[in-house]
């Protein structure tokens, strides 16, 4: 006699990553007490609400680069399964979504999914990351192999000085106000690593932060979800963002598009935009293999920080350039993160990789805005 298969409990029957829209509970007497309560599930209270910067008392924001919670499930090695700590952390700050679909407000149920008021539902991945993408998006070159690379590139130390400067100036921000708890996004977040690198600094010097990645790739928020656990891992589209009004204390733009009205909207009227963009000698050695003479061996950054001072207030400006020496293995990572390599025959790649090139340099803009209510 075969077993009879359990039911499952989700109301959410998609797979990870999909949305749909939950039954009626009204009409099941079971899922009675959750009919008109988006802020309940089937276990009691989802969490509370929290008012903004009134989350001083909250240990996920605490302690978000910590993967060990007092009295949390554990997995192998006593540390939290991703999957139950990412529930925990967004249950947790469930108050700073909307739902993309409507823009109802959003709740973590018991059941590893994140349901707006009007039953649109979004169910986490094994790894952690949630999908809050509204339509589907095209296949790009910013494929899984890419990621890994900037992956083992950041992990390297190549970009330590820019993180440093970047932990500066948002440390000297964070004085200035009342904020317990800072909240970061990383708009166009990547593999998550410059994210990652700035809790962990905050953290370290007792600084509240709660650290919030947004990225259309989902190969991208995959990686960032397995390798940092404990901060909020989104699939989303600028766009349509999945977030409130005035979220936000601090928003990353890192070597990403921008999309200003979304940024002025989810950031807090006392709070940053850090746009980070490539200056002229970024990674010239890498332009000069790839495209001798042409247009694309040089850059500038003009044009994008006037758009950005048409938008928000610049108030600090920093350019950092530095020299890496690199050897063979971190030129192959290098080449393969960024899209200079884009549309560049194979031969010229083996050319780049058999070059003598031994140092590679680092040429970035940091500029920091702040909302301007002339503009």
């Amino acid at each position: 006699m075969s077993k009879r298969k359990r039911k499952s409990r989700n109301l959410c029957h998609q797979a990870p990553g999909k949305s749909t829209v939950l039954p009626d509970v009204s009409a099941n007497p079971q899922w009675k007490h959750l009919a008109g309560n988006p802020g309940m599930d089937r276990n009691g209270p989802i969490g509370p609400f929290h008012e903004a910067h009134g989350i001083n008392d909250d240990p996920m924001c605490r302690h978000a680069e910590s993967n060990r919670w007092p009295g949390a499930p554990k997995g192998r090695g006593g540390h939290m399964k991703k999957i139950d700590l990412a529930r925990s952390v967004i249950r947790s700050h469930s108050h700073l979504f909307m739902c993309p679909l409507c823009g109802a407000t959003m709740n973590m149920n018991g059941s590893n999914s994140l349901i707006c008021s009007n039953r649109h539902c979004f169910d986490l991945s094994r790894s952690g990351s949630i999908h809050l993408l509204s339509n589907p998006v095209k296949r790009t070159k910013y494929d899984k192999q890419m990621f890994e690379s900037r992956l083992a590139v950041n992990k390297s130390g190549f970009f330590a000085n820019m993180a440093e400067t970047i932990h500066h100036l948002v440390s000297c921000a964070s004085t200035n106000t009342n904020a317990k708890c800072i909240r970061v996004l990383d708009a166009g977040c990547g593999e998550g690593s410059h994210l990652a690198d700035l809790v962990k600094n905050l953290g370290s010097t007792g600084s509240g932060v709660l650290g919030v990645g947004m990225d259309l790739s989902k190969d991208g928020v995959r990686i960032a979800a397995r390798e940092y656990p404990g901060l909020i891992w989104c699939v989303a589209d600028l766009a349509r963002s999945p977030f409130k009004d005035q979220q936000f204390d601090v928003i990353l733009n890192i070597f990403s598009p921008s999309n200003y009205s979304e940024f002025a909207r989810i950031l807090h009227d006392d709070g940053i935009l850090m746009k980070i963009v490539p200056g002229r000698d970024y990674l010239k050695e890498l332009r000069r293999v790839f495209h001798g003479q042409a247009h694309k061996q040089t850059y500038s950054n003009e044009q994008v920080l006037t758009h950005f001072s048409k938008h928000f207030q610049p108030v600090k400006n920093r350019q950092i350039k530095y020299v890496n020496r690199i050897d063979p293995s971190e030129l192959k990572d290098l080449i393969h993160m960024t899209p200079l390599s884009w549309g560049t025959k194979e031969e010229n790649i083996q050319k780049a990789l058999q070059s003598d090139i031994f140092s590679v340099t680092v040429d970035v803009t940091v500029v920091v805005g702040k909302k301007s209510r002339s503009i």
